[in-house]
C-alpha cells in the first residue's frame, strides 16, 4: 500500500497520506496475515445508484474483496456481462 498514488482533486497523493473519516488507523505490518492490502480496480462499466442492478440469486458479500467459489458468482458475472454488453478477453 505504501506505493499507491491516488488522484485527489488536481493533486496526486499517497493513499496512506489521505485524511481519514472516523477512528480507523493505517497500521503497517511485515506479517502477510495482518498486513493491509489495497486492490486497484480498472472499472470497465459503472452505473449510477438509481440504476443499481439487483436480482434475487445474485452473489453478495460484505467484504471489500473476496474469492468467490460458489455458483451464484458465475451466475451474477454472466448476467451482468450480458446486460452491460461487456466482453472480457
Amino acid at each position: 500500500m505504501e506505493e499507491i498514488i491516488v488522484q485527489q482533486g488536481n493533486k496526486e497523493t499517497r493513499l496512506l497520506e489521505l485524511d481519514l473519516n472516523g477512528t480507523y488507523e493505517h497500521k503497517s505490518s511485515d506479517d502477510d496475515d495482518t498486513r493491509e492490502y489495497a486492490v486497484l480496480v480498472d472499472w470497465i462499466h459503472t452505473n449510477s445508484l438509481d440504476k443499481a442492478e439487483t436480482q434475487v440469486g445474485f452473489f453478495g458479500n460484505q467484504n471489500s474483496v473476496c474469492r468467490p467459489r460458489v455458483a451464484k458468482w458465475n451466475h451474477t458475472v454472466n448476467t451482468l456481462k450480458s446486460r452491460w454488453k461487456v466482453s472480457l478477453q
